[in-house]
């Protein structure tokens, strides 16, 4: 069980990593970069399931 949520734990640590980069590039106007980052935290919320904050980063790529 401790390593499962170890594993929760690292890629929710990962998809914050990347959206911090995505918000990094978006200040930058380096809107490519952004999505993609943005892009790999989404990838990472599926694998969590994390249906919420998907929608939420879906609307951010969009603007």
């Amino acid at each position: 069980m401790i390593k499962i949520v170890d594993s929760i734990a690292l890629l929710e640590s990962q998809a914050e990593d990347f959206e911090n980069k995505a918000k990094v590039e978006k200040r930058k106007k380096n809107y490519a970069e952004a999505i993609l980052f943005f892009e790999e935290a989404i990838d990472i919320y599926l694998k969590l399931n994390w249906d919420g904050k998907i929608k939420m980063l879906e609307k951010t790529i969009e603007r």
